[in-house]
């Protein structure tokens, strides 16, 4: 057996959101399964909307199911609300990317200050030791290729950085 919706259900709400969003009662009908007429007798509170048919109906309509419960005088707001949901779940989202970008951008400065450290404490046990040429131009190699990385990050990242800073 089906359940009804709650009586505190705000027929009135329907058609001012439906005109709000420029549907016909014959479109609304069709798309939430409902004959024309049995759907008039919904928006007139004639009849009970089921409860497995309200979220086809909040989905048709692109509002929140709780604003058919809501005693909001200004059915706007009821209809904006998932537009401004949208809005802040891609802030979210982007925002969410931007700290993952910097968080992966830490963690490679922070290897590469521990391989810099590294290379510092060898250097200083290796002082009054002759190193071979080959090896002393390895390690030159190895100095420069750091520094290039810094310099590679700083160019591939500098945009979002001045972008974050900037917010």
């Amino acid at each position: 057996m089906k359940k009804e919706v709650n009586p505190l259900f705000n027929h009135i709400r329907i058609r001012q959101i439906r005109e709000y969003r420029n549907i016909s009662q014959t479109e609304l009908a069709k798309l939430i399964g409902l004959s024309q007429s049995s759907y008039n007798d919904l928006e007139q509170g004639h009849t009970r909307l089921k409860a497995d048919s309200l979220p086809t109906l909040a989905a048709a309509l692109d509002v929140d199911i709780r604003c058919f419960f809501e005693a909001e005088t200004d059915y706007r707001t009821a209809t904006n609300l998932s537009d401004e949901l949208k809005v802040f779940e891609d802030k979210y989202y982007s925002l969410r990317k931007e700290n993952q970008k910097l968080n992966e951008l830490l963690l490679e400065k922070q290897q590469l200050y521990q391989a810099y450290q590294i290379s510092c404490e060898e250097r200083s046990a290796m002082k009054g030791k002759v190193l071979s040429r080959k090896r002393f131009f390895i390690k030159v190699l190895l100095m420069f290729s750091t520094a290039l990385i810094y310099i590679l990050i700083f160019v591939i990242y500098s945009e979002d950085i001045q972008l974050w800073i900037s917010r």
